[in-house]
């Protein structure tokens, strides 16, 4: 997913959804500066997704344990 990181560059990024519990998502976040594991709620998750598509192109992938 290309976003615009915190300082307001756009630049290629992409988060890991690892959980659900509570009504809060567990997502694993990669950037070595603000990254981390962080609980955040749908609402701000859905609208990270938004904001992305609405300035590029997100990919939204999807893994399935069989």
């Amino acid at each position: 997913m290309i976003i615009s990181d915190i300082n307001g560059i756009p630049t290629t990024h992409a988060i890991v959804v690892s959980g659900y519990k509570n009504g809060k998502f567990t997502i694993v976040d990669p950037d070595k500066d603000n990254g981390g594991i962080k609980t955040v709620s749908a609402g701000l998750l859905i609208g990270s997704i938004y904001l992305a598509e609405t300035d590029f192109d997100p990919l939204i992938i999807t893994a399935v344990k069989n």
